[in-house]
């Protein structure tokens, strides 16, 4: 699942695993991978899901609401997710934060 995403979001954005390594105009996106949740059952691992972030950066609050569409858009053919968004006035930029779990067993 999360590569099909993946796949669907570099179509519309530069998206990069933890950083990137050029500066980037945005928008754009970074993913993480993030903690395991492991649910057990008679002393096994019966059920692993893989926490994954995606950090959207938009520059102008005009863009913010576009941008998130077409992220939006895309999970909502995929999962569930959380989101949260901040401004950071260092950089001068809009994050926007989605939050799923995939299932891996």
């Amino acid at each position: 699942m999360q590569n099909e995403i993946l796949s669907l979001l570099e179509n519309t954005l530069p998206v990069a695993h933890n950083v990137f390594l050029e500066k980037q105009t945005p928008p754009y996106l970074i993913y993480r991978d993030g903690d395991f949740d492991f649910k057990t059952a008679n002393s096994k691992n019966v059920l692993k899901k893989r926490k994954t972030t995606l950090e959207l950066y938009t520059s102008l609050s005009s863009d913010v609401d576009t941008v998130e569409n077409t992220v939006e858009t895309i999970l909502d053919g995929f999962t569930t997710y959380d989101k949260s968004r901040t401004f950071d006035e260092n950089q001068g930029l809009y994050i926007t934060y989605y939050s799923f779990y995939e299932v891996i067993q």
